[in-house]
């Protein structure tokens, strides 16, 4: 018998504008299914180069519609290594 346990992720805060914002581009029902499918494009990503890939988004190197666009992303340089 399959458990009927879901697994969650997050909680994340949000700004009253933000939430406004999603509210209004996303219906109901909508938010799960899109937030499932970055999820899953998260998940690709990390599996080919977790360290790289963390590094690139936490330091804005590349956004989120540029790797869902497949745009390179690099290990991020470090500037003591290029002496």
């Amino acid at each position: 018998m399959k458990s009927k346990f879901r697994y969650r992720v997050c909680n994340i805060p949000l700004t009253e504008e933000q939430f406004f914002i999603l509210q209004k581009y996303l219906p109901y029902g909508m938010k799960g299914r899109i937030f499932k499918f970055i999820v899953e494009d998260l998940i690709e990503q990390l599996e080919k180069d977790a360290p790289a890939f963390l590094a690139s988004i936490y330091t804005r190197e590349i956004k989120l519609m540029s790797f869902m666009k497949g745009d390179k992303y690099d290990r991020p340089v470090n500037p003591k290594e290029n002496h």
